[in-house]
């Protein structure tokens, strides 16, 4: 449990907010309302930021941000539950860490073309944060291929 937030690094919603990994913690004046983890805060805030101006009830609107910085996908996910569970921030209610068991079926050609990109583009690193980027930039170029059709 964080016992003290003083340990972490904190940015209110008005000041330049850092490029960084982490798993962070959105409070508005008196409450934490909720956590989550991304590999670059400035990016993750802004979608927050949309989400921030469409709600109603002003005592919902975040207004500051305390950060753990993790660079490790894993970790960060790892962290993400844990405080998740242990704080339980009335906007983390989706059952995210429910847990469960998921199937995915992916095709021969489709797992060697994996396997290829990764040992090229991505050296030896086959874990998460190496999926993690194959899926961003899959996401990058069909939407390129989109823009440019």
């Amino acid at each position: 449990m964080l016992d003290d937030w003083s340990m972490l690094d904190y940015v209110d919603i008005n000041d330049k907010i850092p490029d960084c990994s982490c798993v962070y913690f959105l409070f508005n004046d008196v409450e934490l309302i909720y956590i989550g983890q991304t590999k670059n805060l400035r990016g993750r805030m802004k979608t927050h930021n949309v989400a921030n101006k469409k709600l109603k009830d002003d005592n919902d609107l975040f207004n500051c941000v305390y950060y753990l910085k993790v660079n490790n996908f894993d970790e960060r996910l790892s962290f993400e539950k844990e405080y998740i569970l242990m704080y339980e921030p009335k906007y983390n209610g989706d059952g995210k860490f429910i847990e469960s068991n998921v199937t995915i079926t992916v095709n021969d050609n489709l797992w060697k073309k994996f396997c290829s990109m990764n040992v090229l583009e991505y050296g030896n690193r086959m874990n998460s944060d190496v999926l993690e980027e194959l899926i961003r930039d899959y996401i990058k170029r069909k939407e390129k291929e989109k823009d440019e059709s």
